[in-house]
């Protein structure tokens, strides 16, 4: 939120911002000289004064922005939001190629885990293992990768193929589809 008149110097910076940003986040542009309600509810007392507003109803809450001025600052403090604010992702289980495909196809990395078969480890020990998966994926949110998990031996091609299996589970590799690349963990 801003006046014209105060926020000359911002003006450009903001707009290319917005370009870079278009798809991503939605900024927008009040002149609070004009607009003086929207800017008494939001506390706007100096220009240029920028402001973020989570997804979702528009309660009064926002977060006073007090960054660089530049189109670089803004946008990466943007990103640094939105991934903030993302769900953290759903650990999947493989049940199936395409599963492994439609989950790992888009992403830069998946973290794919062989848990013990559920007679060896019973509910209580797989349910440890994937609560551990949602606590890193959870932590690494910001990666965008994908978290899978599989019981050992129901996937056998998948072990062979990433050279799992034989050495005892839990075992976890990190798969690189686009290149066809792994690492085991």
């Amino acid at each position: 939120i801003y006046s014209s008149i105060d926020c000359k110097n911002l003006a450009p910076e903001w707009a290319r911002a917005a370009t870079e940003l278009k798809g991503k986040f939605k900024l927008g542009v009040v002149d609070a000289t004009v607009h003086t309600q929207i800017a008494q509810r939001y506390g706007i007392q100096g220009f240029p004064t920028i402001k973020f507003f989570p997804a979702g109803k528009k309660d009064g809450q926002a977060e006073e922005y007090n960054g660089g001025r530049s189109t670089s600052d803004i946008v990466a403090w943007c990103l640094d939001k939105h991934q903030a604010n993302i769900p953290p992702p759903e650990v999947v289980e493989i049940t199936s190629q395409a599963v492994l495909e439609s989950n790992c196809a888009e992403k830069q990395l998946c973290i794919v885990s062989f848990l013990p078969h559920i007679l060896d480890c019973q509910s209580a020990c797989r349910n440890k293992h994937i609560a551990m998966l949602k606590k890193f994926g959870e932590s690494y949110k910001r990666n965008g990768w994908g978290w899978l998990w599989v019981e050992g031996f129901r996937q056998l091609n998948l072990e062979e193929s990433v050279g799992v299996g034989g050495f005892g589970y839990p075992a976890q590799v990190a798969i690189n589809t686009r290149r066809g690349k792994y690492v085991v963990l």
